[in-house]
């Protein structure tokens, strides 16, 4: 996912359910990830709409992670999906907020 953020990064800012941390938020935090603090899965997606929904890949990603801020441990939540489709140009980041 660091490597598709460094190329283009789409984000959603407002969704209905909950709203999500912001951007500079997350750009802060995602560089701070260590596969050995994740869990990460790959899902259908729920819908095909959306700027880089036709384009994009058909499952989704959702990756629960823990990093250290000023000696607490703080737990996130991501979703999203790697486009375009077979060649990696960038993410598209649906959910990220504070578990």
């Amino acid at each position: 996912m660091q490597k598709a953020v460094e190329l283009d990064l789409e984000y959603y800012s407002q969704p209905k359910e909950k709203p999500n941390l912001n951007r500079d938020q997350f750009l802060e935090i995602v560089r701070l990830i260590r596969t050995e603090q994740m869990s990460f899965r790959f899902a259908s997606r729920e819908t095909l709409k959306g700027k880089r929904s036709k384009t994009g890949e058909e499952k989704v990603f959702h990756l629960n992670f823990e990093i250290r801020v000023l000696m607490r441990l703080k737990a996130y939540y991501v979703k999203g999906y790697f486009y375009d489709k077979d060649v990696l140009k960038g993410v598209f980041i649906h959910s990220f907020r504070e578990n």
